[in-house]
């Protein structure tokens, strides 16, 4: 009988990212460290290391801005996109085509478009 491993799951953990500055006005330590979380969570999402807006704590001091965040992958979900490359009847440019993709030529879509036959890359990142 053979054992199936189980899928990989990423594990998560808390970020802690701190960022040392000059010295910051007090009276505006509040909306910067605000604004400092608010992007870093924006990108993390957008970089599919947490699937929404994810619980976070800031701190700030007039030398430093800080936010903790819990439960972010260690790596983000893989993704699908396709990328559209040359006209198909370009023998030599659809082989350079999927060299640079990394993915062999009988493995390139086939597409009808306006400017004619093209091939498409599906691509997992």
């Amino acid at each position: 009988m053979v054992k199936k491993k189980p899928a990989k799951v990423p594990t998560t953990a808390s970020l802690l990212v701190e960022l040392l500055t000059e010295e910051l006005p007090p009276k505006s330590l509040r909306l910067l460290g605000e604004a400092f979380a608010e992007q870093l969570v924006a990108e993390i999402v957008r970089h599919r290391l947490k699937d929404r807006a994810a619980s976070k704590q800031q701190f700030a001091t007039p030398r430093r801005l800080a936010v903790l965040i819990q439960d972010v992958r260690g790596m983000g979900l893989d993704s699908e996109h396709e990328v559209e490359g040359p006209v198909s009847s370009n023998g030599r440019a659809v082989e350079g085509f999927a060299k640079k993709h990394n993915i062999a030529p009988e493995l390139l879509e086939r597409r009808q478009t306006p400017k004619g036959e093209i091939v498409v890359a599906h691509l997992k990142m």
